[in-house]
């Protein structure tokens, strides 16, 4: 009995893998798993509990070591991993988004985004979601050397981001999926930003097709880490800024 299912079961394996592309397939999973690994292993509360060491009250800097750590954690698993999945699978980072691609194309949008986020920076300031919300870790409003330093690691951990969306996502099922891949995606993106602001939550659906179709467009996702970016660290050094 048990045979013959274990028997049935290898053939709907085999039926329904067939003709499936090794990277679009390793990509999807891997994505999955190290979201999954992420959000378990890599976030505030698992350091806090786990990791936590020293004083705070002897050394102010480690108040910002559980955000560190969360953005650390994530520039290795959606940077450092998936690049060498790509190493394994023989591919050039280039195809993956990792080059200038249409610079020119790149640099316009920046010039008009960054003049956008100045007004949306001036009007969502004055809400007190967002001001609440900004930054993350509100040690690092403490002063200049930990603004900085949380900061730092911050873009570390959207470059890391783009990546794994905008890069080794998006061009691994655009092979065998076309512009589909930029919905797919997206999903995950989107599902991330849940705990934020609701308005940002919305907002990160439309931002994560839009971000899609500039990383194709541009053939490089990083404009896309440049536009997100940017929007963050101005969100935060304008809260840092009214602080002062």
């Amino acid at each position: 009995m048990f045979g013959s299912l274990i028997a049935e079961i290898r053939q709907w394996y085999k039926d329904y893998t067939k003709g499936l592309s090794p990277l679009p397939t390793v990509a999807l999973i891997s994505v999955a798993v190290l979201i999954v690994i992420a959000e378990i292993y890599g976030n505030t509360s698992f350091y806090r509990k786990n990791l936590a060491f020293g004083d705070i009250h002897e050394n102010a800097f480690l108040s910002l070591m559980p955000h560190i750590y969360w953005f650390f954690s994530s520039f290795v698993l959606y940077l450092i991993a998936p690049i060498l999945i790509l190493k394994i699978f023989g591919k050039s980072l280039k195809d993956f988004g990792l080059r200038l691609g249409d610079w020119q194309l790149g640099l316009k949008a920046l010039l008009v985004f960054s003049v956008v986020m100045i007004a949306v920076v001036a009007v969502v300031l004055h809400t007190p979601t967002f001001a609440r919300h900004y930054p993350l870790n509100k040690n690092a409003l403490q002063g200049i050397s930990f603004f900085l330093a949380y900061e730092f690691f911050y873009v570390l951990y959207f470059f890391a981001w783009e990546f794994v969306f905008r890069g080794f996502l998006l061009f691994s099922l655009k092979e065998v999926m076309g512009n589909y891949a930029i919905l797919v995606q997206m999903v995950p993106f989107a599902i991330l930003h849940i705990g934020k602001p609701a308005p940002e939550v919305f907002a990160s659906i439309f931002a994560g097709l839009l971000l899609g179709v500039f990383a194709l467009k541009t053939r490089s996702m990083i404009y896309c880490f440049l536009l997100h970016a940017i929007s963050a660290v101005a969100m935060d050094l304008a809260v840092f800024l009214t602080t002062r």
